[in-house]
């Protein structure tokens, strides 16, 4: 379990003056107000006075601060990164090093596990005596080996998938190939086989006119080319009963 530094717990102390409040005071003021409302839990009405004090001192770390904290309570952690990261510019070195442990955590819980192992370094340099964040850190550090395993697997997974989609695409274009193949051969061969049954033309007769000029023809030729030309003739033509 990633351990929580409780954040709004930084208390500034109001400095008043005779002639009046100043803006440092009143941003004091609405930090104050906003720890009374955050330690009853009342996270929307103590974010509204951290919001407030921001606009009266936006380069204040404690502010953010401690709208970092809220937010990170609330379980919107992108919006508490963005605030702790602004109070991690402090000069004061505790608040900074504060400020880099909630970024770490906040990260941590977004699944950042990288961007969390910087925040937490960056917290150990300024206090390297944190054993919260030394124990995060070393967490964050497997969480982000396991998270690139998984992303392995899964990619390794999906290649594996992918290889066996095209291999079933090509499979199923091999069966419909075949298929194919098949319908046309059963249509060639029954092509063939309407036109074997096919029947034949009627053979057509032959006029008087066409047999006259054949048999002027044969007389007109020797014996053999007589004999040839009546077999082609008669394989080509039968000849009618009709009277001639």
């Amino acid at each position: 379990m990633v351990r929580v530094l409780s954040a709004a717990v930084i208390v500034l102390l109001l400095a008043g003056t005779a002639s009046g409040l100043t803006l440092r005071d009143k941003m004091h003021g609405r930090i104050s107000k906003g720890n009374k409302q955050y330690d009853e839990e009342n996270h929307d009405m103590a974010l509204a006075h951290y919001m407030k004090a921001q606009g009266l001192d936006s380069t204040h770390a404690v502010p953010h601060f401690n709208a970092g904290d809220v937010f990170y309570r609330i379980g919107k952690f992108p919006e508490g990164a963005q605030e702790f990261l602004r109070s991690a510019a402090s000069p004061i070195d505790s608040i900074a090093a504060m400020s880099y442990y909630n970024l770490g955590n906040s990260m941590f819980k977004a699944n950042d596990y990288e961007s969390a192992i910087e925040a937490y370094k960056r917290s150990l340099l300024m206090d390297p005596d944190d054993e919260d964040a030394k124990f995060n850190l070393e967490l964050a550090m497997r969480m982000m080996q396991q998270q690139q395993q998984q992303d392995q697997d899964e990619g390794e997974a999906k290649n594996k998938e992918g290889d066996q989609e095209q291999q079933g695409e090509d499979q199923q274009q091999q069966d419909e190939q075949q298929e194919q193949d098949k319908q046309e051969q059963q249509q060639n061969q029954q092509q063939q086989q309407d036109e074997q049954q096919e029947p034949r033309q009627a053979p057509q007769e032959i006029t008087p006119e066409e047999l006259e000029r054949i048999l002027a023809a044969i007389e007109a030729s020797d014996k053999n080319t007589q004999e040839e030309m009546l077999k082609k003739t008669s394989r080509r033509k039968t000849i009618s009963g009709k009277d001639w």
